[in-house]
């Protein structure tokens, strides 16, 4: 019987953990569906406020309308960084996408009626380089999860303690918080994302931080034909 006992339990730990229904469902959610034009307010290091309109589908080049600060008052770098955001723009601010960082084995540690919260370490994009992969490594990423829509309520990755990526460069902190509202569609959106980073490399630090955050969606519209 004892045999027969440890044979079983050899077997069962041996055996792959089956992947978490909800996290299966929320990875399977999908982000087809119409546009939205958008208002939005925007800050980095360098920008201390600005304030605009969103058209994901017009031609590029018209696809961001700045609102604050005036155009008179619009420094070089400023105008650089629209046309590069413009440049940039296509509409995907859908929170669905953030569970391609989730792995099938993230860690359920909390729920309540409203959300279940997972802990994992977060899988890099496949365009990510060797430099980034070592820093996903050292992240903890978390993600709230709506228990009835599966869609995506908060997504955050930060970095716990300081990290060298190479021998010529070393993170001192990183962070990304990801706050998800739902659209007139049911679609969970990007309402707001911080991020920030600081660190040295070659001897100079450096560091940059921005936030975005989505006012209001506007109007919805139609994807353009591939």
């Amino acid at each position: 019987m004892r045999c027969a006992f440890l044979t079983t339990l050899s077997i069962a730990i041996a055996l792959p953990v089956a992947a978490d229904d909800l996290i299966e469902r929320a990875r399977a959610v999908s982000s087809e569906g119409p546009l939205y034009n958008y208002e939005m307010m925007y800050s980095d290091s360098e920008i201390e406020e600005a304030r605009g309109t969103i058209f994901p589908t017009a031609p590029e080049g018209q696809r961001i309308q700045i609102s604050y600060p005036a155009t008179s008052e619009w420094s070089d770098e400023f105008a650089d960084r629209v046309t590069a955001m413009d440049a940039e723009t296509d509409g995907d601010i859908w929170c669905a996408r953030l569970m391609s960082n989730v792995p099938e084995n993230a860690e359920r540690t909390s729920e309540t009626e409203g959300a279940v919260i997972y802990t994992f370490t977060p899988e890099p994009g496949e365009e990510a380089d060797s430099n980034e992969r070592k820093l996903f490594r050292k992240l903890i990423g978390t993600v709230a999860i709506d228990p009835i829509s599966a869609g995506v309520q908060s997504f955050q990755m930060h970095l716990p303690e300081p990290m060298k990526p190479n021998m010529l460069a070393k993170i001192e902190t990183f962070s990304m918080f990801v706050q998800c509202d739902t659209a007139p569609d049911g679609r969970s959106y990007s309402s707001r994302m911080d991020m920030e980073i600081v660190g040295n490399a070659m001897g100079r630090s450096f560091g940059e931080r921005f936030s975005r955050e989505v006012t209001q969606l506007l109007e919805p519209v139609a994807r353009p034909l591939p």
